[in-house]
C-alpha cells in the first residue's frame, strides 16, 4: 500500500491538511484577520461580478424580447448592456425625484412640529399637581441640562472634525471602489461567453473528468437557480408594488405612485422588504394625516401577509424549484444567521441544496429499484 505513490501523496495531503487545520484553530484571530484583508482587497471584483449577474437578467431579456430580431449582430450585446444600465439609472433617478425629496420635506415638517408638541406637553404637565414638594411634571419634562450639553459639545468638537475627515476619506474610497466594480461588471457582461468558456476549460484541465463533470453540473445548477431567483424576485416586486399602488388609489391615500414604487423596490428583500416599505410609507403620510397613515399601515400589513404566504412562495418558490414551506423556512433561517445579505442568498442557496438532494435521492431510488429487479 505504502509503495503506491498515489496513496503516499494522499496520506501526505491528509497530514498537511490536519496540521494546517490545527494551526489555524490555534491562531483563529490571525486567520480571520487575514481572510478579512483578502476579502477587502478583492471585494470590488466580487461586487462587480454580482452587479454583472444582476444586470444580466435585463440584458438577456432585452436580447431575447425587444431586440430578438437583431440576434447575431455584433452591436447587440453593447446595446442591450447600455439599455440595461439606463433602465437601472432611471429607477434610481425616479427614487431621487419622487421619494427622497418627500422624505426630506417630512423630516423638516416634523422638526418644526416637534417643538410645538413638546411645549403643549409641558403646559399640560405643569397643570398636573404632584404631591412631592413643589416639583411639577413640567419640570421633569423640561430637564434643563443645556449647560451640560454645551460643555459636552465643546469638549468633543475636535472629535467631530476628525470624524468628518474620516467620513470624507471613507466616502471617496467607497465611490472609487463602486466605479471599479461597475467597470468590472460591464466587462463581464460584454465578454461573459468568453469568460465562461475559459472557466470550463480551466476546470477540465485541472480536474479529472469525473470531478470536472460534477463541478460543472453544480455550477450550472447554481447559475440557473440564482438567475431564476432574481427573475422571480423582480416579478414579485412588480406585483407587490402594483397592488400597493392600486390599493392606495382606491383608499385615496397620498403619494400612491412614489410609495408603490418604493414598496416594490424594498420587496426585492425577501419577506421582510415590505415592512421597510411600511415604515417609510407611514413616515411620509403621517404629516398629511395620521389617520391615513394608520389606514396605510393596516392595508400594507394585510397585503404583506398575502404576499408572504401566497404570492412570494408561488412566484419565487416556483422559479427556484422550492416548496412553499422551504422558501419561508430559508428566509427565516437566513435572517437569523446574517441579516439582509443572508436573506437575499438564503432562497437560491437552499434551492441548490434541495436540487442536489433531490437528484441524489432519485438516483438512489433508481438503484434500489434496479437491485430489486435483479
Amino acid at each position: 500500500m505504502f509503495s503506491d505513490k498515489k496513496n503516499i501523496f494522499i496520506i501526505m495531503g491528509i497530514v498537511f491538511a490536519s496540521i494546517a487545520f490545527y494551526v489555524g484553530l490555534n491562531n483563529l484571530s490571525e486567520v480571520l484577520h487575514a481572510a478579512g484583508f483578502v476579502f477587502n482587497v478583492i471585494s470590488p471584483v466580487i461586487v462587480g461580478f454580482a452587479m454583472a449577474f444582476f444586470l444580466n437578467v435585463f440584458v438577456r431579456f432585452i436580447e431575447e424580447k425587444p431586440l430578438k430580431m437583431f440576434k447575431g449582430k455584433k452591436w447587440l450585446r453593447g446595446a442591450s448592456t447600455v439599455l440595461s444600465v439606463i433602465f437601472i439609472f432611471c429607477i434610481i433617478a425616479l427614487l431621487s425625484v419622487f421619494i427622497i425629496p418627500e422624505i426630506k420635506r417630512t423630516v423638516f415638517l416634523l422638526a418644526k412640529a416637534i417643538p410645538d408638541y413638546v411645549n403643549n406637553l409641558i403646559d399640560k404637565a405643569n397643570s398636573i399637581d404632584i404631591p412631592f414638594e413643589d416639583i411639577s411634571l413640567g419640570d421633569i419634562v423640561k430637564l434643563d441640562k443645556f449647560d451640560d450639553i454645551t460643555d459636552f459639545i465643546t469638549k468633543h468638537s475636535v472629535n467631530v472634525v476628525g470624524n468628518a475627515l474620516n467620513f470624507t476619506t471613507s466616502f471617496a474610497s467607497t465611490v472609487f471602489e463602486a466605479v471599479i466594480s461597475f467597470i468590472i461588471a460591464i466587462y463581464v457582461l460584454m465578454y461573459k461567453e468568453k469568460l465562461g468558456r475559459t472557466a470550463i476549460r480551466a476546470v477540465k484541465a485541472f480536474f479529472s473528468e469525473k470531478h470536472a463533470g460534477m463541478i460543472l453540473d453544480v455550477a450550472k445548477l447554481s447559475y440557473t437557480t440564482f438567475y431564476n431567483f432574481i427573475t422571480g424576485q423582480l416579478t414579485e416586486a412588480v406585483i407587490l408594488g402594483s397592488l400597493c399602488y392600486v390599493g392606495m388609489l382606491i383608499l385615496r391615500l397620498p403619494y400612491a405612485a412614489a410609495i408603490g414604487m418604493l414598496v416594490g423596490i424594498t420587496a426585492l428583500i425577501p419577506i421582510v422588504g415590505a415592512f421597510i416599505g411600511i415604515v417609510i410609507g407611514a413616515f411620509l403620510i403621517i404629516i398629511v394625516s395620521p389617520v391615513k397613515a394608520l389606514i396605510f399601515v393596516i392595508y400594507l400589513l394585510v397585503l404583506q401577509q398575502i404576499e408572504g404566504n401566497l404570492i412570494y412562495p408561488k412566484v419565487v418558490g416556483k422559479s427556484v424549484g422550492l416548496p412553499d414551506i422551504l422558501v419561508i423556512t430559508a428566509v427565516l433561517v437566513g435572517g437569523r444567521i446574517g441579516g439582509i445579505a443572508a436573506v437575499l442568498l438564503s432562497v437560491p442557496v437552499c434551492s441548490i441544496f434541495y436540487s442536489l438532494f433531490r437528484t441524489q435521492l432519485e438516483l438512489r431510488e433508481k438503484n434500489i429499484d434496479n437491485t430489486k429487479k435483479i
